[in-house]
């Protein structure tokens, strides 16, 4: 959903980051993360991560 909404164009990425937070998405509770929304920053580099651009 992040990538194809990214790929249009008409998201930013604090926007696309709202979507995602309304959708649902959650970052995992770990030792350094309290589960909360994702950052932008984090969501920025995810959608440039090779890995999962594919």
């Amino acid at each position: 959903m992040a990538f194809e909404l990214f790929a249009t164009g008409h998201e930013t990425v604090a926007s696309l980051r709202d979507k995602l937070t309304q959708a649902g998405f959650r970052m995992p509770v770990t030792g350094k993360s309290n589960g909360g929304p994702i950052s932008v920053e984090r969501l920025r580099q995810l959608l440039r991560d090779r890995y999962y651009v594919g």
